[in-house]
């Protein structure tokens, strides 16, 4: 499915086109393309575009910026976004493309309640993570004595549980995420009378 907008300015008493954008959908009518585009004597050249990812659900995961130069489309930033197991959007990352890698510019999280037959807690009343994002180690430390005999999961963005370990009597705890590709995850914690749901970025 395809959709272009003409974009017009009034200039010596008429109505000129002065760009358009030219938009392709996907089946559920998600814009997956959209290129801006500005006129030529004889046709038309792109300036820039944005990418659009979503997941089988049609949450949007990412938006894909890149300029054209030299007929080559260049990556220039782009934002990511991650959900929880009940379709919450729970953070949002923000990058620019340097010389040979991406770089975060900013992140930004969004807590909801873990829905379960326990106790719900926020990520600031019993345990909390730090750094956030993180490269190598992910430490973990409680507020409280709540959590003695915990599990502590690690699920990808996807709801696949990709890490698990055992908690006895620990005040603080490292979590070796150096396996784990770069992305979006939650890490959940639970005991017999608690549980806690944190959202983290791996770098």
């Amino acid at each position: 499915n395809l959709e272009i907008t003409l974009n017009q300015d009034w200039w010596q008493d008429e109505w000129k086109t002065s760009s358009r954008t030219y938009n392709e959908f996907n089946s559920n009518h998600q814009v997956l393309k959209s290129i801006y585009q500005k006129p030529t004597l004889h046709d038309w050249f792109d300036q820039y575009q944005t990418l659009f990812t979503y997941d089988t659900i049609g949450n949007e995961l990412s938006q894909l910026f890149q300029t054209k130069s030299q007929d080559k489309w260049h990556d220039k930033s782009r934002n990511t976004k991650a959900y929880d197991l009940f379709q919450n959007l729970v953070s949002e990352a923000n990058q620019v493309w340097t010389v040979d890698e991406w770089v975060y510019t900013d992140s930004t999280f969004y807590y909801f309640p873990f829905i379960s037959g326990t106790k719900d807690v926020t990520a600031t009343d019993l345990a909390f993570i730090y750094p956030n994002p993180v490269r190598s180690t992910l430490n973990l430390q409680f507020e409280e004595d709540d959590f003695n005999d915990a599990v502590i999961d690690i699920y990808s963005n996807s709801g696949i549980k990709v890490m698990q370990m055992d908690l006895t009597d620990q005040k603080s705890f490292d979590l070796d995420v150096r396996k784990l590709v770069a992305g979006s995850y939650f890490l959940r914690i639970y005991s017999h009378s608690n549980s806690q749901v944190i959202p983290f970025l791996k770098q």
